[in-house]
């Protein structure tokens, strides 16, 4: 679901299915119709959307649009994203992240409204397996597939801010988040705990004194 809006985006789990895996469906569920359908050669592995972008992630490409008109913008190539990809929620901020190795924890942090690579960040040395940006896009948070250090960056410039530790011991990171005023991180995990970290300081966050 698209917030408060009436737009639902739809993508199937199976081919026997009414929604293909392999198709993006854009309903209105104000008048329960299809407004825009988007089909692919491979199946979708993620989808990210704000007011104004629409981002729809495969094995090879992203493809990303523009949410008011559905115009299909650009495709970016990428090798193995597994739908590793953050979007900003704030439709003010052009942010988008994502890591397509399985070998190394680099995230490739890309502008959707100037439709260009602004920087990449060598987060990790495993590869990254959780992102998220927070609802100003200003700041990205990462964990590798250890699951045991958590970081955060600046965005665009790939500054290193602080760094957590949610254990000695592997894990599979679940969920990775900010609260809404980026003063907190929170993650989930296959350990059975939720962690909760404060965010030193204090940062410079858009309309804020």
């Amino acid at each position: 679901m698209a917030y408060s809006s009436n737009i639902l985006v739809i993508v199937g789990l199976d081919e026997n299915d009414n929604f293909s895996p392999k198709k993006l469906t854009i309903w209105a569920t104000d008048s329960d119709s299809v407004l825009s359908e988007r089909e692919f050669l491979f199946k979708i592995e993620a989808v990210r959307l704000n007011k104004s972008r629409l981002v729809a992630c495969l094995k090879d490409k992203i493809h990303i649009y523009n949410m008011t008109n559905l115009k299909f913008l650009v495709s970016v190539n990428v090798n193995f994203p597994l739908g590793r990809l953050a979007l900003s929620p704030s439709s003010d901020c052009p942010c988008l992240a994502y890591s397509d190795s399985i070998e190394t924890g680099n995230i490739v942090i890309y502008d959707v409204h100037a439709l260009i690579q602004k920087t990449e960040i060598n987060a990790h040395k495993s590869p990254i397996i959780k992102l998220a940006i927070n609802y100003y896009g200003t700041h990205i948070v990462t964990s590798s597939c250890k699951g045991t250090l958590v970081r955060v960056f600046s965005v665009p410039q790939g500054e290193r801010l602080c760094s957590f530790r949610r254990g000695i011991n592997s894990a599979q990171i679940y969920s990775l988040n900010f609260n809404i005023n980026t003063t907190c991180v929170t993650l989930s995990s296959s350990s059975g705990t939720v962690h909760i970290f404060k965010m030193p300081g204090k940062f410079d966050i858009p309309g804020e004194e």
